[in-house]
């Protein structure tokens, strides 16, 4: 079934560029006392690209501070935070293909240590890291590759709300709403108020809503547009929807209600009003 939201927006909400430094920030705790390692200077060169606009001055950071991890990752393959850092440098530098290997053998090198733990800094870049490739692929259209890489790294984030609210995001704009539903609904689960999740996920519901009026599938249509009204009490169409399903139901009083909740926000809409004097009529004059 067709979905025909519109979601271009949402995405690149999602992946605002002060979150992966916000994550690298929370990951360099100790920056101030461990300078004296040489990846710790090396990864604030890297970082000071992030604070300037000067293009020219932001490209000498990222290869001079690049260059000196690079550097140091071939005297320490097996150093975990290193390897993060690495894999900071490539998100920093655009090459999120890159940055996600480095940011998976972070994550297995990092398994279980108890100093300097950096398994969950790396699996949040991680996250952002595939976030931001799928992001391409998507406006390119190509959606297969898109889940390819969501699944190859989903080992990293299966309870992670901002993952599978953009693997939601990823199906939605293929198209695929039962998928994209699923993945909406986990969110909600785990995190009930986590970004726009419930009003994205309810007008997928109203979408397929009006897909099963249009079919007259009369339960069907009930059941979704319950759904976006349980999830987002903002719209007015939803309550208007909902109401006229209900009214079919010979549910009047409910149908009433909802058309008052769809009046009080959108008060100058005649159609609603209209509708309205119809189900208190037949409350009025049942048959």
């Amino acid at each position: 079934m067709k979905n025909n939201i519109t979601t271009k927006d949402k995405i690149i909400a999602l992946i605002p560029a002060f979150i992966i430094g916000f994550l690298f920030l929370i990951s360099w705790t100790d920056r101030d006392i461990e300078l004296k390692d040489d990846w710790y200077a090396a990864v604030a060169i890297v970082d000071s690209a992030r604070t300037t606009d000067d293009i020219k001055l932001k490209k000498d950071y990222l290869d001079r501070g690049g260059k000196w991890l690079l550097e140091l990752k071939e005297k320490y393959p097996f150093h975990a935070k290193l390897r993060m850092f690495v894999g900071y440098y490539y998100i920093q530098a655009g090459e999120f293909d890159k940055a996600i290997d480095e940011l998976e053998v972070a994550i297995e090198e990092g398994k279980g240590g108890i100093v300097n733990q950096i398994e969950f800094q790396a699996r949040d870049m991680l996250t952002n890291a595939v976030m931001n490739k799928t992001q391409i692929l998507m406006q390119q259209k190509k959606f297969e590759e898109a889940f390819q890489v969501m699944r190859d790294s989903y080992f990293a984030a299966p309870e992670h709300p901002s993952y599978l609210q953009h693997y939601g995001t990823v199906f939605a704009q293929a198209n695929r709403a039962d998928s994209a539903i699923y993945y909406y609904e986990k969110v909600i689960k785990i995190a009930p108020n986590f970004g726009k999740t419930k009003e994205t996920l309810a007008s997928i519901y109203f979408n397929y809503g009006n897909a099963y009026a249009q079919q007259n599938a009369i339960e069907n249509a009930y059941e979704k547009y319950l759904r976006a009204v349980q999830l987002f009490q903002g719209n007015p169409h939803y309550f208007n929807n909902l109401a006229n399903i209900e009214l079919q139901l010979n549910k009047v009083q409910d149908a009433i209600n909802h058309f008052n909740n769809a009046i009080k926000l959108d008060p100058n809409n005649a159609t609603f009003k209209g509708n309205l004097r119809i189900a208190e009529s037949k409350l009025n004059n049942p048959s």
